[in-house]
């Protein structure tokens, strides 16, 4: 009976080993993982050399990085922040912070 109870006590102790030497990897890969600094637009107007939709492209790829993609809703807002002139009273008047992103890209690109 001893027998068992040694074998069990050694099969916990390996497995706790095993769990630490785990976590150790782990902690190790997490610390070594790269992080993207996104670089934030600039100020969008009308007048600006590159149209809207070329200032849309940039800015999903900025909100994809910063935010993530799982809540394109919240980058309403953001964008509201980088817009100027026309533009900006058109997404003021809308209340575009409170309005789905994809609509909002969908109305300012019409105009």
């Amino acid at each position: 009976m001893a027998g068992k109870g040694d074998e069990k006590d050694q099969a916990i102790i390996d497995l706790t080993q095993r769990m630490m030497k785990m976590m150790e990897d782990f902690s190790t890969a997490s610390s070594n993982k790269v992080h993207f600094k996104a670089l934030k637009p600039g100020i969008y107007s009308v007048d600006d050399t590159i149209s809207l939709e070329d200032f849309l492209i940039k800015f999903e790829k900025y909100c994809a990085i910063k935010f993530g993609t799982g809540d394109e809703d919240s980058w309403s807002s953001a964008l509201g922040e980088l817009l100027a002139g026309e533009i900006k009273n058109a997404y003021t008047n809308m209340s575009g912070s409170n309005v789905k992103y994809r609509k909002l890209k969908e109305v300012l690109l019409k105009r």
